[in-house]
């Protein structure tokens, strides 16, 4: 359990809400237009203490947490899949030529099933 100040939610909200302000600013300034990820994360510390770090990263890019959830939004009920972060040389270390030989790979291994009920593996 991660404990903390009785007030966490409200001085969180308060952190980001003005990060939200400054960053707001600057991505204006510069004509930036588009998503903005924060990555967070919850660690425990060697003493067994969980702590949360609140701002690790600052991307111009979704969340790997919010691509999650988007991801789990558009999977059907009892399904399941796998959400790998794959690069050129973890491809070719799998026996892939490149990115889309790999993607070619995985999909004739564990193709897509739009309809029927949920296999267990």
């Amino acid at each position: 359990m991660l404990a903390g100040p009785s007030d966490i939610a409200r001085r969180l909200r308060r952190l980001y809400d003005e990060l939200f302000a400054l960053l707001e600013t600057e991505l204006r300034r510069a004509d930036y237009l588009g998503p903005v990820g924060i990555d967070a994360f919850v660690y425990r510390t060697p003493q067994g203490e969980c702590r949360l770090k609140p701002i690790v990263e600052i991307n111009p890019r979704y969340t790997m947490g919010r691509l999650t959830v988007e991801l789990m939004r558009r999977t059907a009920p009892g399904s399941c899949g796998v959400f790998r972060l794959v690069s050129r040389t973890a491809a070719q270390g799998e026996g892939a030529r490149d990115l889309a030989d790999y993607a070619r790979r995985v999909r004739e291994r564990a193709p897509v099933r739009h309809a029927g009920p949920p296999r267990s593996r």
